[in-house]
């Protein structure tokens, strides 16, 4: 998870597991409090993406960026 909000989020994902704009996902994640959430978004962005993880290693993804779909209270909490 590179950012999370009240209204959506955006990760990273191998190449061969890239969604597509507007395509409805189920994503699955544990937040910082520790309750597990699983919900919907609407994939908004799909773009190439970099992960520098030391001086001489990168990993080359894609970042994908979805809105909530129906987020319970209890969950966008």
């Amino acid at each position: 998870i590179i950012n999370i909000s009240e209204t959506g989020m955006a990760f990273t994902v191998p190449f061969l597991d890239t969604p597509n704009v507007n395509e409805v996902i189920m994503v699955e994640f544990t937040p910082p409090n520790g309750t597990p959430v699983a919900c919907y978004g609407k994939v908004l962005r799909v773009q190439n993406y970099t992960i520098i993880e030391s001086d001489f290693f990168e990993k080359n993804c894609k970042l994908i960026g979805v809105k909530f779909i129906k987020l319970h209270d209890k969950q966008a909490e």
